[in-house]
């Protein structure tokens, strides 16, 4: 898979065909943790229907996860109206979570 430079971090570019092949309840979907996805609704590098499709599917293998819907937000939330309340959600998730 290859690695193209995207901020701070390199990531991993995987072709959404190649996501869509994971077959989830053969990772064990049910008893892992929780999930939550912060998406743009305008992201150019990842079309938000991924997410929508990847929650969808999670929760079909009976998983827990969440889709937040960033409005008029792209990737790296280039323009998203209150980038400090995304983190804020992320982090009381996660708080949330750790406390079970």
């Amino acid at each position: 898979v290859p690695m193209e430079p995207g901020g701070p971090r390199d990531h991993v570019i995987v072709p959404v065909d190649d996501v869509n092949k994971i077959t989830l309840g053969a990772l064990g979907v049910a008893s892992s943790p929780p999930v939550q996805i912060h998406h743009g609704t305008v992201d150019t590098q990842v079309p938000f229907a991924q997410s929508v499709e990847f929650v969808d599917a999670l929760r079909l293998a009976g998983g827990r996860a969440d889709l937040v819907v960033v409005e008029g937000s792209d990737h790296f939330w280039t323009g998203a109206p209150d980038v400090a309340a995304i983190f804020g959600a992320s982090l009381a998730f996660a708080q949330r979570i750790t406390a079970l």
